[in-house]
């Protein structure tokens, strides 16, 4: 019984808060889902690129012992970098526009074997200024 008055009145005293305190700050839980939300998008969207590229570099069978990527883990590893530079958060601060990003996968997909795709730059709907809102 007397742990239960004690979390009571540690309870009790906590429903004042700040309020009337200099120098409080309030932040609203909206503006932090929303970067989360953000941030949430930017990172699907650079994993959906990453594995396109990769699933390209694969049918085009540059990934398996002897290949430019030995394993399909490697692939990401090596491109992640490239594709999270083009659609970080620094770069599309706002949000991602998902056709703009299926619009890009369907370019990856569609791009020959012998053209040669050394940067998600080079594939003109998959830049930062046609993905990002």
């Amino acid at each position: 019984m007397l742990v239960l008055g004690s979390i009571f009145a540690a309870a009790a005293g906590c429903a004042h808060g700040n309020e009337g305190r200099p120098g409080t700050t309030t932040t609203t839980s909206a503006s932090v889902e929303g970067e989360m939300l953000g941030s949430f998008q930017n990172e699907a969207a650079i994993g959906s690129v990453t594995d396109a590229r990769c699933n390209r570099e694969y049918a085009c069978g540059r990934v398996g012992p002897g290949q430019h990527f030995a394993t399909f883990v490697d692939c990401r590893t090596e491109l992640d970098g490239d594709v999270r530079a083009a659609l970080s958060p620094s770069k599309c601060s706002r949000s991602i526009d998902d056709s703009a990003v299926s619009h890009c996968l369907s370019e990856i997909r569609d791009q020959k074997c012998d053209n040669t795709l050394d940067s998600v730059g080079n594939i003109s709907s998959c830049r930062s200024s046609e993905v990002c809102k």
